[in-house]
């Protein structure tokens, strides 16, 4: 058969082909979550496995592009490549060698724009967006892009002109008349601002969207009444942490302070108020923020649509829009921050964390909720990268500027812990447990830390007592059920509690491989193999490569005459371990097999 060779942008177009049609079914879900959009990034973590933009791998070193004589194909698919190992160094360098190649070709073309701008590098990418063509995603966000670019340099009809040309399918549905209605009111356009809102979809998140938006865009043009009325309205009636935020701003912004302490008031049990009002607590509170302009406006609109998409698993578009909302309004901390968490989800920690760092202004002049928030993702990022004394000293700078707060105490006693500073954790707990009871309410997560500190001490009869304290407080959390049933259960100890704790973890996480190993782990203490088995066996399909996992199905399997069996699971769980007490019990198990079929009271 002889061969059909296709012209190289044909040839793009076909090894995009699959992964195009996955981007378009994502635009043409609707993102219909009540309140999605509106939700802020806190909390937010992903997994991108979908267009342009996909990241699946984690970090890893790519080969230079000038090192390799690759082909213009060639060079696509080793850019391809280097995307997913998120070196987007590399994958650039080797698409400009595909470029050189078929200069013209739109594919090649709405990559390296998706590249850069993904990248942070915006202005190269606004350079090269009017040449984005087609229908794919690339092409919506370039336009996005060149209308944010019109609207920051005044020419709001070129916005305008631009954004009515797109579709209004899938994703367009509500990016486009929301981003339409910002350019209208960046030209002063009020009718014709409130009218393209209207056209933003009827679900119940994006009834508030609009809501909020309204209030917006009715406050830029100067009508404190209807902007009054907007906002009340996206406050019913349950407001997400988002709108709570925007709208005691909106009274900050207006000088009623007092109007903004009530929002939080009224709303904070639900979203954190010591954090909500951190910067109106100060002492002494800090100066209104200023009048609210059409360009932020439409900052905040691509944060709310990056949001949603993050929230909907699609971080890379998600990643995209934030970018654009940042070359909007650069101090955008809510955009900052969901780019961080972006970054960190990849598994890009240094990048992740000096985007965290850049929130709250260079030298952290803007002491909110929001920037406390980024100096505690930027712990979890010094944590990750084997940093624990930088963590720590940026922890205790954070519990003496907020010694009110316990969470950052929390943060401190567990990276003390990580240290295997026991004592520093232990008393750091014990200070944030003293604190929170002032206020008539201690969270659970602090007797459950404390507890995990005692029981790495190898102090049991004081690592009981706080979890089932943290038990009673919050009986419906299944990693607490489970950590305590577990251990119960590993001690012989109280197995039908145990049983009954492990049972109800698993009832709320019914696929975690580890919770299911819990209860099978359960029921081979109390001697029931046979129930065992299958609990064990489902746990390994979850999670194949855990050594204790393999550790336990392999016990089962003996107990149940299943020798050869048995001897593969703990080879199995000997090559996954590095435990040098587990590899010695492995190696034993291996040579000499464990004793006859025991029972509960045998069990050890």
């Amino acid at each position: 058969m002889v061969p059909i060779a296709l012209p190289a942008t044909e040839m793009f177009a076909v090894m995009d082909k699959a992964m195009d049609e996955r981007w378009r079914k994502v635009m043409w879900r609707q993102l219909v979550l009540a309140g999605a959009v509106l939700v802020g990034s806190v909390g937010a973590t992903v997994a991108d496995d979908l267009g342009t933009a996909q990241t699946a791998a984690a970090p890893g070193a790519t080969p230079a592009a000038n090192t390799l004589p690759l082909t213009g194909v060639g060079s696509y698919l080793a850019a391809r490549f280097a995307e997913h190992a998120e070196d987007p160094v590399a994958a650039l360098q080797f698409l400009t060698r595909a470029l050189a190649d078929s200069p013209t070709d739109p594919s090649l073309l709405g990559t390296q724009f998706a590249l850069l701008l993904d990248d942070g590098r915006t202005d190269e990418a606004l350079a090269l967006a009017d040449r984005v063509t087609g229908t794919g995603p690339e092409q919506m966000v370039a336009v996005v892009l060149l209308a944010a670019a019109d609207v920051a340099a005044g020419r709001d009809d070129a916005a305008v002109a631009r954004l009515t040309a797109l579709p209004r399918d899938g994703l367009g549905q509500h990016l486009v008349p929301l981003m339409l209605a910002w350019a209208q009111a960046a030209g002063k356009h009020n009718t014709e601002a409130q009218a393209a809102l209207e056209q933003v979809g009827t679900e119940p998140g994006f009834v508030v969207l609009r809501a909020l938006h309204s209030g917006m865009i009715a406050e830029v043009a100067g009508d404190r009444a209807a902007a009054d009325q907007a906002y009340q309205s996206a406050l019913r009636p349950e407001p997400s942490l988002r709108v709570v935020e925007a709208v005691a701003a909106y009274d900050r912004r207006t000088g009623r302070t007092e109007l903004a302490r009530q929002v939080y008031d009224s709303f904070g049990a639900d979203h954190d108020r010591g954090l909500l009002a951190m910067d109106l607590d100060a002492s002494p509170p800090p100066p209104p923020p200023p009048p609210l302009t059409a360009r932020q406006g439409m900052a905040f609109a691509l944060y709310d649509i990056a949001s949603a998409l993050s929230q909907e698993e699609v971080p890379g578009l998600a990643m995209l829009y934030a970018r654009v909302g940042l070359f909007l309004s650069p101090d955008l901390d809510l955009c900052q921050l969901l780019v961080g968490d972006i970054l960190a989800a990849r598994g890009r920690d240094d990048e992740a964390l000096a985007a965290y760092r850049k929130v709250g202004g260079d030298a952290g002049t803007r002491h909110n909720g929001i920037a406390w928030l980024a100096v505690l993702r930027q712990v979890d990022e010094l944590k990750r990268l084997d940093r624990l004394p930088d963590a720590i000293e940026l922890l205790r700078t954070l519990v003496a500027q907020r010694p009110e707060r316990t969470d950052s105490m929390l943060e401190l006693g567990e990276t003390y812990r990580d240290a295997n500073r026991y004592d520093e954790a232990i008393a750091t707990f014990q200070k944030a447990i003293t604190q929170a009871a002032k206020t008539g309410s201690t969270p659970w997560t602090l007797f459950y830390a404390r507890g995990l500190t005692y029981d790495k001490m190898g102090d049991w009869a004081r690592a009981e007592p706080d979890l089932v304290k943290a038990a009673e407080l919050n009986p419906e959390q299944p990693f607490l059920l489970n950590y305590l049933g577990y251990s119960w259960v590993d001690r012989g100890i109280k197995l039908d509690q145990a049983r009954k704790l492990i049972e109800r973890a698993v009832a709320l996480r019914p696929d975690d491989g580890f919770i299911i190993d819990s209860l099978g782990w359960a029921l081979y203490r109390q001697g029931d193999f046979n129930g065992a088995l299958g609990q064990l066996e489902k746990a390994v399909q979850l999670k194949p490569l855990d050594p204790t996992l393999n550790e336990h199905l392999g016990d089962v399997y003996w107990q149940l005459g299943r020798h050869r069996e048995a001897r593969y699971q703990w080879q199995r769980a000997l090559k996954e371990s590095d435990d040098k007490k587990q590899i010695g019990v492995l190696q034993t198990k291996l040579d000499q097999g464990l004793p006859k079929r025991q029972t509960a009271g045998t069990l050890n």
